[in-house]
């Protein structure tokens, strides 16, 4: 679908929906755990989808029930082998969590999805192809992961381009009655990410410990729980970054502290309310990254974001995707290896953009929509139901203006 959008002011009060990074870790252990799992506060996406197909075709039961926003998981607390290829569809988290649980099996497991799905770099798992005698054998359409893990080794990680690498480990540790010791080579990437992983994990019963670059991870007392997902702070900066500019619009967010790094906008924008030029490091961050380069354009003088490289192994390249609809709203932007430089202010002009197929791209191009002189129309925008189905139902409920066409 293609949404045109109206410039117009927002106001009253949103609430941002349930964490997706954390319900699919939540989901995971409930496939792990011996009993029934009740998960309440959630949001259904496309990502939230496939990580249940996932679940499903590693032996849990599940039922959905939208209307309570609530999902029961039925787990035998171990894993079965599937026997139909797990489809991923777009959802990065769900493939990698996928490799991990299927490398804890003897028998082959084939894993599929979307082709941008299976472009996006498993790399951070060869170092167990050698050590475990595993092979991962990629084609254009599946992964098939042969071989089974081995407990009494170290499970060597890089980190480097996907924290998602650690996590998938981290419970892929738990089909082992074994303690497990991971090792991370090198810089661990958007490390905040690992944090949510352990820290559910705790509240799921993990005994887990950490000694860089090590983790040690005890089964403990894994067992079904009823669990809250809590509110998803890379979807409440979308409304933060639109609320700097229409004040009246209010975001319903919990008082607390959140592993989740996204929670990091709330932050930056409380010290920079005056809307001046900033320097920002958004490795730990990506999924804001879009949001801070569209506030880059709107503050005077020159920010820097530094920290793009990981970006461009999102749903898009997210470097790329998000500097062209900064150009064609009217932004101008340079790119320094692993920063990018953008001066503003700038009066953001209406135009037509593509959304790369990339959810992040439909909400910040949404926001600068409406900052824009003249409608603007964002094309293929069903891209946003991968994350935030509800996205547009908030939007014109807080008063923004869009039309449908096909």
């Amino acid at each position: 679908m293609n949404v045109t959008i109206t410039p117009s002011t927002l106001a009253g009060t949103v609430t941002p929906p349930g964490s997706k990074s954390v319900l699919h870790r939540a989901l995971v252990l409930g496939l792990l755990s011996k009993g029934t799992t009740l998960l309440t506060a959630v949001s259904m996406s496309d990502d939230i989808w496939a990580t249940i197909h996932l679940i499903e075709a590693f032996g849990a039961q599940v039922v959905v029930d939208e209307a309570m926003r609530s999902i029961q998981v039925t787990g035998q607390g171990m894993i079965q082998t599937p026997t139909e290829p797990i489809q991923c569809a777009e959802s990065g988290t769900t493939y990698r969590f996928a490799v991990a649980l299927a490398m804890t099996l003897l028998d082959d497991v084939v894993i599929t999805g979307a082709p941008s799905l299976m472009e996006r770099p498993i790399d951070g798992f060869i170092g167990l192809t050698v050590d475990h005698d595993i092979k991962l054998l990629l084609d254009e359409q599946t992964l098939t992961v042969k071989g089974q893990l081995d407990a009494t080794k170290n499970w060597v990680v890089d980190g480097s381009k996907s924290s998602q690498f650690v996590s998938g480990l981290l419970l892929g540790a738990l089909c082992f009655s074994e303690p497990i010791t991971i090792e991370v080579l090198g810089y661990l990437s958007s490390a905040a990410y690992v944090e949510i992983t352990t820290k559910i994990l705790s509240e799921f019963g993990v005994v887990v410990s950490k000694d860089d670059p090590l983790f040690f991870i005890e089964r403990g007392l894994l067992s079904p729980r009823d669990y809250r997902i809590e509110v998803d702070y890379s979807q409440a900066a979308v409304w933060q970054v639109a609320a700097m500019f229409f004040p009246q619009l209010q975001i319903n967010l919990p008082k607390q502290i959140s592993t989740q790094p996204d929670q990091f906008m709330e932050e930056f924008l409380s010290i920079n309310p005056s809307q001046k030029g900033f320097e920002v490091d958004v490795d730990a961050t990506p999924d804001i990254a879009p949001l801070m380069m569209l506030y880059a354009t709107q503050c005077e003088g020159t920010s820097i974001i530094r920290g793009t490289a990981r970006l461009r192994f999102k749903e898009s390249d997210r470097v790329a995707s998000t500097l062209t609809t900064l150009q064609l709203f009217g932004a101008a932007s340079i790119i320094r290896d692993d920063e990018v430089v953008i001066k503003g202010p700038v009066r953001l002009v209406g135009a037509t953009v593509d959304s790369y197929n990339d959810h992040r791209i439909v909400m910040m191009a949404t926001i600068a929509a409406l900052l824009a002189t003249g409608p603007s129309t964002i094309i293929n925008a069903q891209a946003i139901t991968k994350s935030y189905p509800r996205f547009f139902d908030d939007f014109k409920q807080l008063g923004g203006q869009y039309e449908i066409s096909s």
